[in-house]
């Protein structure tokens, strides 16, 4: 199994739900096992520029490359 995590950070802050909404979209892919979208709860202070973390599984890299080649990824 790998586990793919990806923290990312809003230009202006206004736009972290759009963000947010925006990536909630990748998990139409079917190429996951688990597929989570959530807002950065900012408890640590190593975290602060982190406003949004993407975290999803894949049974191996064949689906994980799969999903990345989606044209919805591409987007």
């Amino acid at each position: 199994m790998i586990r793919h995590i990806v923290f990312f950070s809003a230009r202006r802050k206004v736009d972290v739900e759009a963000v947010r909404t925006g990536l909630l979209a990748l998990g139409k892919i079917p190429h996951s096992r688990r597929f989570e979208v959530t807002l950065n709860t900012k408890v640590d202070p190593l975290s602060d520029e982190i406003d949004v973390v993407v975290y999803a599984e894949f049974e191996d890299e064949a689906a994980l490359a799969a999903y990345k080649a989606h044209p919805l990824y591409a987007e």
